[in-house]
């Protein structure tokens, strides 16, 4: 266990938030959404699965990550006065429904119902 303890502290300092900030913000400041994991792996110079154990160690998951950063960027976009259609190609969905679903998970209120609710 220290070992591995004293091995993931290497990785996080060498990918610089060893004591600064955690990982989880470092991918969040970064947009992670954009990215696949491996992609994201490849940009911080770290394997995929050092990113996982790194996160595993943080208590996150790259996946939740990827989706509250999603969600977010959903949110500004429709109060920014951008359609649905608009959001689901910028976000990456395949249409606009797949879109309007995952938001309503997210939110549990559909994305008019969202912006209607910020406006007043």
């Amino acid at each position: 266990a220290t070992l591995s303890r004293h091995a993931c502290d290497q990785e996080l300092a060498s990918i610089g938030v060893l004591g600064k900030q955690s990982l989880v913000r470092t991918l969040v400041a970064m947009q992670c959404e954009c990215r696949s994991v491996t992609e994201m792996a490849g940009t911080l110079g770290i394997s995929p699965r050092s990113l996982h154990r790194l996160l595993v160690r943080e208590g996150a998951a790259y996946s939740q990550i990827a989706e509250s950063v999603r969600m977010g960027r959903a949110k500004r976009l429709l109060l920014e006065g951008h359609g649905t259609e608009a959001v689901a190609e910028l976000l990456g969905y395949s249409d606009e429904r797949s879109f309007r679903r995952a938001f309503q998970r997210w939110t549990l209120s559909t994305p008019s119902e969202y912006r209607a609710s910020r406006q007043t």
